[in-house]
């Protein structure tokens, strides 16, 4: 029941509220736009919860993108978050010294804020069914996460409908759904689902070879520190005034006339 309630309190706190540690991409699982059939695999250590939390802040730097661990992931405050909320504030104050611009107006500030927001990621340890000769690591979004808790804890007359969907004998596969909406940058996982079998996770000797190759989920968090983002920060801002000076000299922002250095 410890574990029910641990996990009911985790899917409460993200619907209410709304370095890699040398790990490679080809430890990742790749989910192409359709069905892709897992099976996520229980934590090896009973007092360890089958995921990993992590935050990220993700951003386009001289032409590539990379991505920095937020150091909430310890506890601490990130300069980061600091610097997002430094953006919008100098997105609000360009729109009040603008009569014709509104705080719904896209700026450079507003813009990287909305990118370098820190982002809830979960890394499962998973078996996609399609090859099943490795572990891999599923590096779910916030939503899909959310479909995963969801299936583990709904109930029907007090009862589990589905329970712990990682069990190795008890158990269901997911069918992760990832579909892109036209004309939109993101990707959707709404039509996710659990098996409606109940099933075993592979026959013993895959079990053995899979529970021996799990990867150490918690190890992959790893907060930035606060030297390299204070000085990606830097740069940021040199990148952010640059784009603001451009867009504001555009006549069809209406700044170039209303707009002071």
């Amino acid at each position: 029941m410890k574990a029910y309630e641990k996990l009911l309190e985790k899917y409460k706190s993200m619907t209410e509220g709304n370095q890699n540690s040398g790990k490679g991409s080809e430890d990742f699982l790749k989910l192409p736009e359709g069905e892709t059939r897992i099976r996520i695999l229980p934590a090896a250590n009973e007092n360890l919860p089958f995921y990993a939390e992590n935050i990220q802040h993700g951003i386009k730097i001289e032409g590539k993108y990379k991505s920095f661990t937020c150091r909430k992931v310890i506890g601490e405050d990130c300069p980061m978050d600091d610097f997002v909320s430094e953006l919008w504030g100098q997105h609000n104050a360009a729109c009040k010294a603008n009569v014709w611009v509104s705080k719904e107006t896209k700026t450079p500030y507003s813009e990287m804020a909305k990118e370098l927001k820190g982002k809830e990621r979960y890394y499962l340890n998973v078996v996609a069914r399609a090859d099943e000769s490795k572990v891999m690591i599923l590096n779910a979004s916030k939503t899909l996460f959310e479909k995963v808790l969801h299936t583990m804890l709904l109930q029907e007359e007090g009862e589990m409908v589905y329970g712990d969907i990682s069990d190795l004998k008890t158990g269901r596969d997911f069918i992760v759904v990832s579909k892109k909406k036209p004309k939109a940058s993101y990707v959707t996982y709404d039509e996710s689902r659990p098996s409606p079998k109940v099933s075993a996770a592979g026959k013993p000797a895959q079990i053995q070879l899979w529970t021996e190759s799990l990867h150490a989920l918690q190890a992959l968090v790893v907060p930035s520190s606060v030297e390299e983002l204070n000085t990606v920060i830097v740069k940021l801002r040199e990148q952010v005034e640059k784009e603001f000076d451009e867009f504001r000299s555009k006549p069809s922002t209406g700044l170039a006339s209303k707009m002071t250095a």
